[in-house]
């Protein structure tokens, strides 16, 4: 797991981490479409994503 610097996910930090949560205390973990992809294609159930980021796109 990549715990990244700041408070917004910087897509450099982050790499080809497939995991990872942002410094402060009580972050929520946030995956990548690849993880996500594995979660759907092994059948896990009661599992549920919410996108907040996608590459290329501003963050406030």
């Amino acid at each position: 797991m990549v715990r990244a610097a700041r408070s917004r996910p910087d897509p450099q930090e982050i790499g080809s981490a497939e995991v990872f949560k942002l410094p402060m205390r009580a972050s929520p973990v946030f995956v990548n479409d690849v993880f996500v992809e594995r979660v759907r294609k092994a059948g896990l159930r009661n599992v549920s994503f919410e996108p907040v980021w996608t590459p290329g796109t501003a963050i406030a």
